[in-house]
């Protein structure tokens, strides 16, 4: 090597060492400094910017196009408003942009000071020689709130490409259910009975009505109707409220009750969207609207299945008095299929500072006698809580219930500690007759989640201690005013500890106790030990010995064993398994055999089923259930054969539901609808089944005949026909793909796949393959000819009621725009950065997938 190329390498080498060296020295004041200040401090300070210049404009990281702005030599100090407030619109809250809009007035230039007054910043990247705005989340809007988490989690959302709602839709769900029993032998008889239920929603812009009525037949008093509810859902979602008009399912927490109420409730929650219930300790009574079969778990353990009648019950009625946490499996005479929990312990998120949960309702008291629903129209009933984060490990709130006379007031706190989450509750109340009673409680929960890498298993245990006066009576609708009586059995203390542990990588342990104590002096205890244990690949065994005395001071030990064996897979991809169980405390035995799904959806792949043998004592019964699915309906049969001392019970029941969807003026038949929904009409000309998926979908076949369907889908259009996508969640991004390989010739391949962001049971209309309307590519001038790039404005329906929503656009740095999916027709074209100017007319003809060019001369 030459002595020049020494020297030049020397030279390099002597300009990065210093750079190095204080990269490296400075590597953790980087992390609190922006990349500009470092590069400011190792190459100086950077030239003075121009008093205008272009720049590349981003809006939260998002790519808008370059803009000239004026700057004060350091910072960009304007921004060009039409272009600003165009893109403001779909990220701020509407009150806020509204408000922005206004102060700002018609002037060409937005100050960097105004839009900071407002919360949203502005700073020149002097690096990237990019302008970026950023806004804080409290100043979003909801519907941005949800797209930028789907954005975290599942990969790009456009906002302005999610589809639009329909302003009316509305869906009504069929359940159909016909019964026969047949008893012969002493006292031999037969019964037959049909029921028709129907449930709906109807939404108009945002304005949820729901309903529920239930036509019986062939009961004993006849055929009748009996409307179960109605109520008004109204969704502020920008400050994530909800309210209720009408009859209510009542919010609460603590040790409050949930009366059935006709009246109004707000309710705020971060959750709300969700529809989950935490149910607060204390609340083990749940409501039944149809006779259902109850499957009953305890620990995780099906502990007993009984049949029980529409209306409430408590746990006590299905023997579920020892479970720290049950499960209630629920399928009613409709079929359908529900789950309920329910745990010793009481709801414990912790919620951030600043942010709370509440709920009020107040109204009057609703019952169902003679199967009609009455209201107490002499009590009025009031009912709400209030929580709120006070520090990052302490969640505090206040609950009341009253009616006037009684009333129960009280207060709960959450605190995390090191050794778990810790909770204590103080409650008072007064019952009609003016008798006041205290309940304490106090509770501890410490959940450790184990890895598959971890070698060392910790125990997980829960404890919780609750004392009661003995005049405590939590709040209830049917309190009479009767004087509690020194003498009653009033439960006075009760505790429980439950504690678990990964003995092995296959085994698992349990261990639970509890007791309770009474005022006349009698109590009650309860110990289980549970064994679970994982044999080979095909069997798990499960053991649980328990110990228990009531409150007659009546012992028993008995013990339980539980087998279940996975079974391959059949050659249709149904998957298989076999349980039994013996329980030495009921003398009872139960076998089941349960066969799932296949590959397909629809028709026969859709057959499951299940078969169950039991015996207890001198009782013994067979049941079979089996269920089909199909893109219009579902059905279900059920069996139930009992035969005890010389009587055989034989009870068939046949199950159907369908719904009826509604939106923007397409009408359709589809599986029931719990949410909202979506209907898919077919593009014009479809030659082979569309089939539809949720989530973004490559679909693959396994030949090339496009009469068969793809591998795996959700609902298939029909050429000429719609499909149905039920229950999307509300408020969440979802993604819907559409099959664009049997999209016809002209279709366009930008309308197969469709954004969603749901609000509370609304309906969509979605068009696969375009509507029937012109792509347009639109250039703009101006009166010297000049392109117009960079500019903002709205496309307005010319024959259209007012109400119609414009189509906003933006122009390119070339001045182009392109628009696609309006519908024929004449179209006022209006320019944000020239108001009251003369807007140009724009005619839209029918032509699916051809591009029109334009250029047009504003004036």
């Amino acid at each position: 090597m030459s002595s020049t190329g020494w020297l030049t390498g020397i030279g390099v080498g002597l300009w990065i060492m210093p750079v190095l060296l204080l990269s490296a020295e400075q590597q953790e004041a980087a992390t609190n400094e922006s990349l500009s200040e470092i590069y400011q401090r190792v190459f100086g300070e950077q030239a003075a910017l121009p008093a205008e210049m272009e720049t590349e404009l981003r809006l939260l990281g998002k790519r808008i196009g370059n803009v000239q702005v004026k700057t004060d030599g350091k910072q960009v100090t304007q921004l060009p408003r039409s272009v600003v407030m165009l893109n403001l619109q779909t990220y701020l809250k509407t009150s806020l942009y509204e408000k922005l809009q206004q102060q700002t007035g018609s002037q060409d230039w937005l100050t960097t000071q105004q839009l900071e007054n407002s919360g949203i910043n502005v700073m020149y990247n002097s690096m990237e020689l990019t302008t970026d705005i950023k806004i804080e989340p409290k100043l979003l809007n909801r519907r941005m709130r949800s797209v930028l988490s789907a954005m975290a989690g599942r990969g790009s959302v456009i906002p302005e490409n999610l589809a639009e709602p329909a302003k009316l839709s509305a869906y009504a769900n069929f359940f159909t259910s016909l019964s026969h029993t047949q008893q012969s032998g002493r006292g031999s008889q037969s019964h037959t009975q049909g029921n028709i239920r129907m449930d709906g929603a109807i939404n108009f812009s945002g304005y949820v009505l729901e309903h529920q009525y239930t036509f019986r037949a062939g009961g004993s008093e006849g055929s009748e109707m009996t409307r179960e509810y109605t109520r008004l859902v109204v969704d502020d979602v920008e400050n994530e409220r909800r309210y209720h008009l009408g009859d209510l399912n009542v919010p609460t927490r603590n040790q409050q009750s949930s009366p059935a109420l006709a009246g109004i409730s707000v309710s705020h929650d971060r959750d709300w969207p969700t529809a989950q219930v935490f149910r607060p300790q204390g609340n083990y009574r749940f409501k039944l609207d149809a006779d259902a079969e109850v499957k009953v778990y305890q620990d995780g353990e099906l502990t007993n299945t009984v049949q029980l009648t529409a209306g409430e019950h408590t746990l006590e009625d299905v023997q579920a008095t020892q479970g720290l946490e049950i499960e209630l499996h629920i399928r009613d005479e409709f079929g359908k299929e529900s789950i309920q929990r329910f745990s010793r312990f009481t709801d414990s998120r912790l919620l951030h500072p600043d942010v709370s949960r509440y709920a009020f309702s107040v109204g009057i008291p609703a019952s169902y006698r003679d199967g009609k629903l009455h209201y107490d129209t002499r009590r009025t009933i009031a009912s709400g809580f209030y929580q709120t984060g006070l520090t990052e490990t302490l969640t505090a709130g206040v609950d009341v219930q009253t009616d006037g006379q009684a009333w129960q007031v009280g207060t709960d706190a959450i605190w995390a500690t090191r050794i778990g989450n810790i909770s204590a509750a103080f409650t008072q109340t007064q019952n009609r007759a003016g008798q006041r009673g205290q309940a304490i409680r106090f509770q501890i929960s410490n959940p450790q989640r184990v890895s598959k890498e971890d070698s060392f298993y910790p125990i997980n245990w829960s404890a919780s201690a609750s004392h009661f006066s003995r005049y405590f009576s939590p709040f209830s609708v049917s309190d009479n005013g009767e004087v509690i009586k020194p003498g009653t059995t009033a439960l006075q203390w009760q505790a429980n500890l439950s504690l678990s542990k990964q003995l092995f990588e296959h085994t698992h342990a349990s261990l639970g106790v509890s007791r309770a104590a009474y005022f006349d002096g009698r109590s009650s205890d309860y110990v289980s030990l549970g064994l679970n244990q994982q044999v080979g690949k095909n069997l798990r065994l499960s053991v649980n010995a328990r110990q228990q005395r009531n409150i007659d001071g009546e012992k028993d030990t008995s013990f339980r064993v539980g087998l279940s064996i996975p079974l391959d897979n059949t050659d249709s991809g149904r998957s298989q398994s076999l349980s039994s169980h013996y329980d030495s405390r009921s003398a009872s035995t139960r076998a089941d055999y349960r066969l799932g799904r296949g590959k397909g959806r629809y028709g026969r792949d859709s057959l499951s089923g299940s078969v169950s043998l039991a015996n207890q004592d001198d009782q013994q019964s067979l049941s079979t259930y089996s269920s089909l699915s199909m893109p219009r309906f579902d059905g279900s049969a059920a069996l139930n054969i009992t035969q005890q001392s010389k009587r055989t019970r034989t009870r068939l029941n046949l199950n159907a539901s369908s719904a009826l969807v509604f939106a923007d003026g397409a009408v359709a038949v589809s599986r029931q609808v719990s949410d909202s929904f979506a209907i898919l009409d077919a593009p014009a000309s479809l030659e082979y089944p569309m089939a539809v998926k949720r989530g973004k979908s490559l679909f693959s076949r396994d030949s090339n005949d496009l009469n068969d369907l793809p591998k795996s889908y959700d609902s298939v259009i029909q050429p000429g026909g719609k499909a149905v996508l039920g229950n999307l969640s509300a408020y969440s991004v979802q993604h819907i793909s559409t099959d664009s390989a049997v999209l016809p010739d002209g279709g366009d391949l930008n309308a197969t796949e469709f954004d969603l962001l749901p609000d509370y049971k609304s309906g969509y209309r979605l068009k696969p393959g375009g509507v029937a309307g012109e792509r347009l590519q639109i250039t703009l001038r101006d009166q010297r000819g000049n392109l117009l790039p960079l500019q903002g404005g709205q496309l307005v329906p010319a024959d259209a009621a007012a109400a119609d929503t414009p189509t906003l656009f933006f122009t390119d740095e070339s001045g182009v725009t392109e628009l696609a999916g309006l519908r024929p027709g004449r179209y006022r074209m209006e320019l944000f950065s020239r108001p009251g100017g003369q807007p140009l007319t724009i005619e839209v003809a029918e032509s699916v997938g051809e591009t029109r060019q334009l250029e047009l001369q504003v004036q």
